[in-house]
């Protein structure tokens, strides 16, 4: 508690070094890693989703971007595999190598980020990666998941305007159009046949003004 004789002045100045003794306190704490291994013992340590740890991580590779593949690597071990692709992304940005394209890690990373919408940041990495830095590498791979996922979803959506772009024709790409509705025929009748009519009671016959032969039947009870 603070004393009732300081100023305002000094009560700021108070507040000010306490603040900076926080964030110095903070800073002293936060983790660094020395190499992508340790992030993967890091994540091993944490059951919570190694949040602190990938912030440890994305620092280590800010300054290091050489050690973008690898953290992919160890990100697609440990978490949800699209979750690989930023690093993997920025890895491949300037060149990407043989190796690299045909590494199985990126094959996973990238089959998990295309079957996302296609305006999240995962998809929109594995699209790039895929079509404009490894299609070769990953032709195949991408082409068997589409497969499997079928028209109509997400990963369709991600790949079926890029196989287009290419010429690229693909049975999951196809959209068939839906089928008419059917319309119920009309009923045919059958022509009345005046030698053929059974009319109960008496009937008479008159003759039109055009010489047109009308029959009118008397009106008589129906039998029960």
């Amino acid at each position: 508690m603070l004393p009732k004789r300081l100023g305002p002045l000094a009560v700021v100045t108070l507040l000010n070094v306490s603040l900076l003794a926080t964030a110095g306190h903070a800073a002293k704490d936060e983790l660094k890693l020395k190499s992508v291994a340790g992030y993967t013992k890091c994540a091993d340590q944490d059951d919570d989703g190694s949040g602190i740890c990938l912030e440890a991580l994305d620092r280590l590779v800010k300054a290091q971007p050489g050690q973008s593949f690898a953290a992919g690597k160890a990100v697609r071990a440990k978490l949800n595999h699209a979750a690989a692709l930023p690093y993997f992304a920025t890895a491949l940005s300037k060149k990407a190598t043989k190796a690299q394209c045909s590494d199985p890690d990126l094959h996973m990373a990238l089959v998990a980020g295309l079957a996302m919408p296609p305006d999240s940041t995962a998809s929109a990495a594995a699209r790039e990666i895929v079509f404009d830095k490894c299609w070769t590498e990953t032709q195949a791979q991408t082409l068997a998941a589409l497969a499997q996922a079928g028209s109509g979803s997400y990963f369709a959506e991600n790949v079926c305007p890029k196989l287009k772009d290419r010429n690229l024709a693909n049975p999951a790409c196809e959209t068939n159009p839906a089928a008419p509705h059917a319309t119920a025929a009309e009923p045919r009748w059958k022509p009345l046949d005046a030698r053929t009519i059974q009319i109960e009671g008496a009937a008479k016959a008159y003759k039109g003004p055009q010489g047109e032969l009308v029959q009118r039947a008397a009106k008589a009870p129906l039998s029960a």
